[in-house]
């Protein structure tokens, strides 16, 4: 188990030099990151998992690229934003989709990894959960009208709105939001 908690941080290498190397993070404050990870790594490889263990770390990482966000602003210094902020941004939905993986029925984690993907401006990322969740989760109208929504105010397609926008009302030919959604989009 160990093997594999330290092959997951060790991915996360060059985020954690870089932040140390550009100044963004003190040395102590850098080994306390590695500490609190491997922590939640240790987490996720034990025997039972839990669905909190993978919320908690992804929620962790995105405060991580709060903070980083924070202090780039404050110092005034927006390089290597590609090896630091992508990098743990990718982590944090690497963990939740993970999550969703083997928690599907968990609508909240679901809604939770959306939210972070629109957060991170991860708009394909975003259309892709938007696709899995109604999937697992299309019972629901009021998930399709927000999906078909999403697809035509933020990311600008009114093909995939439509698209969406028929295929709910082919489950749920009674529902009039979902006509005046469509409406709307036309």
């Amino acid at each position: 188990m160990g093997e594999f908690v330290e092959q997951s941080l060790e991915e996360l290498l060059p985020v954690y030099e870089q932040l140390e190397r550009v100044q963004l993070f003190k040395p102590n404050e850098v080994r306390q990151v590695i500490k609190r990870c491997r922590r939640y790594e240790y987490r996720l490889h034990k025997q039972t998992k839990r669905p909190d263990d993978f919320v908690n770390y992804a929620e962790y990482m995105t405060d991580l690229l709060r903070l980083i966000k924070r202090r780039r602003k404050a110092i005034n210094y927006f390089h290597k934003t590609a090896e630091i902020d992508n990098t743990v941004r990718n982590k944090a939905e690497a963990l939740y989709r993970r999550c969703t993986h083997r928690f599907q029925d968990r609508l909240d984690i679901w809604l939770k990894r959306l939210s972070f993907a629109k957060y991170a401006k991860m708009r394909l990322t975003a259309s892709k959960i938007y696709s899995s969740l109604l999937k697992v989760h299309g019972g629901d109208p009021k998930l399709w009208q927000d999906a078909a929504n999403w697809e035509f105010t933020v990311n600008r397609s009114a093909v995939n709105a439509r698209a969406l926008l028929q295929q709910a009302l082919r489950r749920f030919p009674q529902n009039r939001h979902l006509y005046l959604t469509l409406f709307d989009i036309e």
